[in-house]
């Protein structure tokens, strides 16, 4: 017969609950090779995150897959932000972990993002400004880019055409500006040279918001009850895809800001980084 009562039942209570969960992945085998500058990208990820969120009521958590001990603990001595998760586990692979996410964050909303995306100082309230503008939106990222219109805007078409009188919608190729093509092709190691739209790109008005008819999936800001349904496995645990066609197929919109508000970076700071970095730090 047990002696008393679990002493755990007269723990503190849990904080309140946020109204944005802002989760990241991040993995570094060790800082060699691909990694060499994962340190310097994981910091500017999280920092300019945290920055672009000032002002709304936010936890941050970290999930790392199998790190090295040197990595992690310095995310731990770094990040003291008011609430802190964070989450060790072997490499079960990014979908995975952000399945795992769904469940464990608080907030009303949640952002999953990759440990390579450079925010810009207003992010959080220009995502938040279309998921409450917009109806039935599971998904809202801040890069459009031009493959991405292959996937996921059927349900924008949809909403466009049953309503017309109150939705702009813009169809063309070239759309998305060069510049952020050219930036995209250096973020994932592809030569900008000889790159060129392929895909039709296509943009909204409604209620005087605009909006790209597609979502980036390396950051996501979500409506947490909606997209946690979604997240089951896929044939293939890096890309989104398989779970961005079940959410379009559901009828539900996958959107980007019209301005950029997150920069796929992959693993390198350089010239053009650092550009933009001072654009939007301009622009206060």
């Amino acid at each position: 017969m047990r002696d008393g009562r679990n002493p755990n039942h007269y723990g503190k209570p849990c904080p309140p609950a946020p109204d944005v969960s802002l989760c990241v992945v991040t993995h570094c085998p060790a800082e060699v090779g691909y990694h060499a500058q994962h340190t310097d990208v994981v910091n500017l990820c999280i920092d300019s995150m945290i920055a672009g969120a000032h002002g709304h009521n936010t936890e941050l958590i970290i999930w790392d897959n199998g790190s090295v001990p040197e990595f992690r603990n310095m995310l731990r001595e770094r990040y003291t932000f008011p609430v802190t998760t964070f989450i060790e586990s072997p490499n079960i692979g990014p979908h995975n972990a952000r399945r795992a996410l769904c469940a464990i964050a608080r907030g009303k909303y949640i952002n999953l993002s990759d440990d390579d995306i450079l925010y810009s100082r207003d992010w959080l309230s220009k995502q938040m400004e279309i998921i409450q503008t917009y109806p039935n939106v599971a998904v809202v990222s801040g890069s459009p880019i031009n493959i991405e219109f292959r996937r996921n805007w059927k349900p924008a078409h949809k909403f466009a055409h049953e309503n017309k009188s109150a939705v702009k919608k813009v169809t063309g190729f070239g759309l998305i500006p060069e510049q952020w093509e050219t930036d995209w092709c250096y973020s994932i190691g592809k030569k900008p040279e000889g790159h060129k739209p392929t895909q039709q790109e296509t943009y909204l008005e409604y209620n005087g918001v605009k909006a790209w008819a597609q979502a980036h999936h390396m950051q996501m800001l979500c409506p947490r009850e909606i997209i946690a349904p979604f997240m089951k496995p896929t044939r293939n645990l890096v890309d989104f895809w398989d779970i961005a066609n079940e959410i379009s197929e559901a009828g539900y919109l996958q959107l980007s800001t019209f301005d950029r508000t997150a920069l796929h970076i992959g693993n390198v700071i350089d010239e053009s980084i650092e550009r933009i970095m001072t654009e939007w730090q301009n622009n206060r």
